[in-house]
């Protein structure tokens, strides 16, 4: 194993702490939670506020700062498969004047994992009650997404998911691994998953993986709405509409091996 620099290692850890939680933080809860000295996380936060790289709001609290966030565009633009993947998410948006959402898992941190939104077509047409921008996280267990990353891909480990960390949302959110168990078995089976009011009441969402040239997934699209648009005569179609670009996309990627 390669040599590595304490110095370099709390400072990315500090950087991933502040990326992984959705509220900022103050110097003493990092400090708590990586078990470093408050002076410590100080010297580095107060350097990389210098970089652009954190920022301090008035409250003395610290969040991820905009040079990271440019840093990560600058990545996503890379991600040829996301080209590949939007003209078809934009067709699919057309046909079932719903949202549709591209999104990628995010590695297992602290035995969690969760999805980031990578892309996302809507009209005006399309209301959400949760309307999520781009770059937004959610909890894997309680989207559609997430439960496709979790049974489809290759770097996914469920028996390092902490049962902890399976918040409730709603009451219909899953908070047990062997009710999250079942559910993946049962996305494996029929190739698809639902968020059937879990993130939040009155959202709806459905979600089929993107298989790429070597059999592994990266990638999940949603088509998303309220649960009474959703929920009606018209689920089944816009499951078949959401299959079907699944299948040609897959055609798509096939021949990029």
């Amino acid at each position: 194993m390669a040599e590595t620099v304490k110095s370099v290692e709390r400072a990315a850890d500090i950087l991933l702490l502040l990326h992984n939680n959705d509220k900022k933080l103050g110097v003493s809860e990092i400090a708590n939670q990586l078990d470093l000295h408050k002076s410590t996380v100080h010297r580095i936060l107060a350097s990389f506020e210098v970089k652009g790289l954190v920022k301090k709001t008035d409250d003395e609290k610290y969040g991820i700062g905009l040079r990271i966030f440019a840093m990560g565009l600058k990545v996503s633009k890379e991600f040829s498969i996301l080209e590949i993947i939007k003209p078809y998410t934009r067709r699919l948006m057309k046909e079932v004047g719903e949202v549709v959402n591209i999104s990628m898992l995010e590695e297992n941190f602290n035995g969690k994992y969760r999805t980031i939104m990578v892309a996302k077509e809507y009209s005006a047409e399309s209301v959400l009650l949760a309307n999520l921008h781009e770059g937004a996280f959610s909890d894997a267990h309680i989207s559609a997404v997430g439960k496709c990353l979790l049974a489809f891909s290759k770097k996914v480990e469920l028996t390092k998911i902490s049962e902890d960390t399976l918040t409730k949302y709603t009451e219909n959110s899953i908070t047990t691994m062997s009710g999250l168990l079942k559910e993946i078995d049962e996305v494996r089976k029929i190739g698809y998953a639902v968020d059937n009011e879990e993130r939040e009441m009155g959202l709806f969402c459905v979600a089929v993986p993107v298989f790429e040239a070597d059999g592994d997934v990266s990638v999940a699209i949603s088509i998303s709405g309220p649960t009474v648009r959703m929920k009606n005569k018209d689920l089944q179609s816009k499951i078949d509409a959401l299959i079907r670009i699944q299948f040609e996309i897959n055609q798509v990627l096939k021949t990029l091996k």
